[in-house]
């Protein structure tokens, strides 16, 4: 849906503003989050290919689990040598990965997407703006 928007600029929901990817769930401590994030990220980080990434942290109503901590926890994961991710490196302006990590009460929401920066945070109104922008200087150069 996010993609076909960037594309076409056509807004396909109504009442959709932004998604938030999730692949992954867990009790919001350190230990399950740690495990969590090893499993999530093998899949995604499992080979030898240089990757860039950026952690992307939101904790609401949860007091309990620090946010340096846990960014400090999946960011180690994601580099140590057990998942051959030794070679990817942390790139917060434009990561070619997001590690996106939602805290709500005592539930974690996790998840990786690819492009997250470049598709607007998965943000629909803006991906159409942009759309709107881009298109506008053609229109013009046309005239």
């Amino acid at each position: 849906a996010v993609v076909s928007t960037q594309s076409t600029g056509e807004r396909k929901t109504r009442f959709l503003q932004r998604i938030i990817p999730v692949s992954n769930t867990c009790y919001a401590s350190v230990e399950d989050i740690k495990k969590t994030a090893l499993e999530m990220i093998k899949d995604t980080f499992y080979n030898k290919t240089p990757k860039t990434f950026g952690i992307i942290f939101k904790s609401r109503n949860n007091s309990s689990v620090s946010r340096d901590e846990v960014i400090k926890i999946v960011a180690t994961v994601a580099t140590d040598g057990d998942t051959y991710s030794e070679f990817n490196k942390v790139n917060l302006d434009n990561p070619e990965y997001a590690i996106i990590i939602n805290i709500v009460k005592t539930i974690t929401f996790m998840g990786v997407v690819k492009d997250f920066k470049l598709l607007c945070r998965y943000n629909v109104d803006e991906l159409t703006k942009n759309y709107a922008a881009s298109i506008k200087p053609q229109n013009e150069a046309a005239d």
